[in-house]
């Protein structure tokens, strides 16, 4: 009898364990089918990337339009890698999908054609989306794409380099050929301003210290664009310009933490905030991408490094300095 009773006592345990094992489940089942899933791509590992991504999950976080699930995929600098993972969350079902850089977001593009599918797309960190085919225009994308850009205004750059350096006469400005639309804009810019701009067209990193060694003679500035190419060779640029008294303009901020005297852009963390609220549009309020115009980032800034403008042949003015708005001098 004891021994039945022992028997029904472990049957009614297990029953309970079941049981409990299986609401538990499915209360988990249900918790994970109310969250919504957000796919998020770069192309490779760089702290500017980073950035980007952090300030936009910190912002989707913040706005409290519901619990989400970010997945991030990283191509690790592999194009192959790149093309499997776009068709991948393409054919997955996501509610957004965030690719960082023109690449990816090109990519995304090329398998929703092929999928034949409209999953929301809110591009970041992409500096000609109209340039790269990824938009039909700036304030109707005409697909299920919309995001923010981030280009630098040239003609606000050159600006505050005549405004910190009135004497420059002769700029050189190294360029990737990816880059030609943006090369001939600033050819407009300072041809107007009768400065004399020299061109130096580079393809990868490994040539750049070679290539700019024997181009540096009679010029004033070197000048960098928003560039991948060149900004990976950022430290052997700013030896040169330092040793030679040149002034190295670029196109980020974090250039100029690391030695380049002036800057002009803005907080790639911010360019993920830009983009949360791209993305809060559709999520919330339920809006199609292409009602949603794309935009360029906010924030923009004029960034100084004091510590190496002397050796880079730019004499600061400080009552000149305070005059700028958006300013920051390290």
């Amino acid at each position: 009898m004891k021994k039945l009773y022992l028997s029904l006592f472990f049957n009614v345990v297990v029953v309970s364990c079941a049981i409990l094992f299986v609401n538990l489940n499915s209360q988990f089942s249900s918790e994970s089918a109310n969250k919504r899933k957000i796919a998020i791509l770069l192309p490779v590992s760089h702290p500017s990337l980073e950035k980007i991504k952090q300030g936009f999950i910190d912002s989707i976080k913040q706005a409290n339009c519901g619990e989400f699930s970010f997945d991030v995929f990283n191509g690790n600098g592999n194009r192959s890698l790149m093309m499997m993972q776009a068709k991948q969350v393409i054919s997955e079902k996501y509610d957004l999908i965030v690719p960082i850089t023109t690449v990816t977001a090109q990519l995304v593009k090329e398998f929703s054609a092929k999928i034949n599918k409209n999953v929301p797309v809110v591009y970041s960190g992409v500096s000609y989306p109209l340039h790269a085919g990824i938009i039909k225009s700036i304030e109707n994308s005409g697909n299920n794409f919309t995001g923010v850009f981030d280009s630098v205004p040239n003609d606000k750059q050159i600006e505050y380099l005549l405004a910190l350096k009135p004497d420059v006469k002769n700029i050189l400005l190294v360029y990737h050929p990816d880059l030609e639309d943006q090369k001939n804009e600033i050819q407009q810019i300072t041809n107007a301003k009768n400065l004399n701009l020299k061109l130096l067209k580079v393809f990868s990193p490994n040539e750049i210290f070679e290539k700019i060694s024997s181009a540096l003679h009679e010029v004033d500035v070197v000048f960098v664009l928003k560039d991948n190419t060149v900004v990976s060779a950022i430290d052997a640029l700013i030896k040169l310009c330092n040793r030679n008294n040149i002034t190295l303009l670029v196109s980020d901020l974090d250039s100029v933490e690391k030695g380049a005297a002036i800057g002009f852009g803005v907080s790639e963390y911010n360019i993920g905030v830009s983009t949360a609220k791209k993305a809060v549009e559709i999520l919330q309020k339920g809006k199609k991408p292409s009602q949603i115009p794309s935009s360029l980032a906010e924030g923009f800034k004029l960034k100084i490094n004091s510590k190496v403008a002397a050796q880079q042949g730019l004499v600061l003015d400080a009552k000149l300095f305070l005059l700028m708005q958006n300013s920051e001098i390290i």
